[in-house]
C-alpha cells in the first residue's frame, strides 16, 4: 500500500455485526498507518461495547437509534438509519481541514455506494465475505435475508451442552439476545465459563489456553482462527456460512462439527492443517 501523502479522509461503513466490524477497523488501521484521517460510523449499541481504538487519526461516529427492528426488516432498518447520518457526517467535515473524498462500504451494504455517489465520494466495497460466496451471489439472485439470530430453543441447548462437557468456557452473546438464556444459567456458568457481550477476538484466539473456537463460521471469525491454528467446530445458520463451514471440514479439513473430535482426538491433525492453510495463503 502506498503512503498517501494528501489529506484524505475515509469514511469506513461496516454493517453493525463482529464479525463485518472487526476485519474493517483492521482496514481502518492499514489507511492510518500512511497517513489517511479515517472516520467509522458506528451504531451506538455497538460502539458503547468496542474497545476504544489508540490512535489520533480514526475517529468513531456513534449514530443513535430505537431498538432494533425484527430480524428480517436489519438491512432496510440500516439503511434508513445510516442514509440520512452519513449525508450529516459529510456535510459536516465539508468545509474542515480534512473533507471526506471516500466512503469505504460492507459489501452487504450495496446501497451505500449510490449515496457516496450522490455526495461527490468515491465509493470502495470491502468484502467481508469470501470469493467463493460472492461467485455464488454473482450467479444467483438471491433475495433479502434478515440478520439470522439462534432461537430460544437452540439458545437453550447451546447453555446445556456447555454446562455438561468437561470445559471451561467463553461465550460471547449480543445484549439483545441475553433473555433467550435459561434464568438459571447465568448464576450456574459462574462456575466454569465467562459470558461478555465483546471481546477482543484475535487476542483470545491467539491465548495457549483455547482448545478450539466454537463459530456460525462467519468469514472474518474462519479467517481468524485459520491464522492462529485454531480447531474449529461449525454451527453455520445462514448466507455464506454453510459454504465456509464446508470449507472448514472437507476441503481445509481444519474443523468439524463434533466437540469431542475436536477436544479429545483430532485436535493436533486440524492444528497442522490450519498451519499448512497459512502457509499456502
Amino acid at each position: 500500500m502506498e503512503e498517501i501523502t494528501n489529506k484524505s479522509h475515509v469514511v469506513v461503513l461496516p454493517f453493525p455485526i463482529q464479525g463485518h466490524i472487526n476485519p474493517m477497523v483492521q482496514f481502518s488501521k492499514r489507511l492510518a498507518s500512511r497517513g489517511a484521517k479515517v472516520t467509522i460510523v458506528i451504531i451506538e449499541s455497538v460502539c458503547k461495547s468496542m474497545p476504544i481504538l489508540d490512535s489520533a487519526s480514526i475517529k468513531i461516529e456513534s449514530i443513535p437509534h430505537d431498538e432494533f427492528p425484527p430480524a428480517t426488516d436489519h438491512l432496510e432498518w440500516f439503511r434508513a438509519l445510516m442514509s440520512n447520518n452519513l449525508t450529516q457526517i459529510v456535510e459536516k467535515f465539508s468545509n474542515s481541514e480534512y473533507p471526506v473524498k471516500v466512503l469505504v462500504l460492507d459489501s452487504a451494504t450495496t446501497w451505500a455506494i449510490d449515496l457516496a455517489h450522490q455526495l461527490g465520494l468515491k465509493g470502495a466495497a470491502f468484502f467481508t465475505q469470501s470469493r467463493s460466496f460472492s461467485a455464488i451471489y454473482y450467479h444467483m439472485d438471491p433475495e433479502t435475508v434478515g440478520l439470522q439470530c439462534l432461537g430460544e430453543q437452540q439458545m437453550e441447548e447451546l447453555t446445556w451442552g456447555l454446562m455438561t462437557s468437561k470445559f471451561y468456557f467463553l461465550w460471547v452473546i449480543r445484549a439483545t439476545e441475553e433473555n433467550k438464556l435459561p434464568k438459571e444459567f447465568m448464576s450456574k456458568a459462574k462456575e466454569k465459563g465467562l459470558i461478555v457481550n465483546w471481546f477482543p477476538q484475535l487476542d483470545v484466539l491467539a491465548h495457549r489456553a483455547v482448545e478450539c473456537f466454537f463459530t456460525h463460521c462467519g468469514w472474518n471469525l474462519t479467517l481468524e482462527a485459520l491464522s492462529l491454528g485454531v480447531p474449529i467446530i461449525g454451527m453455520p445458520q445462514w448466507t455464506d456460512q454453510p459454504t465456509n463451514a464446508k470449507f472448514i471440514s472437507d476441503v481445509w479439513q481444519t474443523g468439524i462439527r463434533d466437540i469431542r473430535e475436536v477436544m479429545e482426538e483430532e485436535k493436533g491433525v486440524m492444528q497442522l492443517n490450519g498451519n499448512n492453510w497459512l502457509r499456502n495463503h
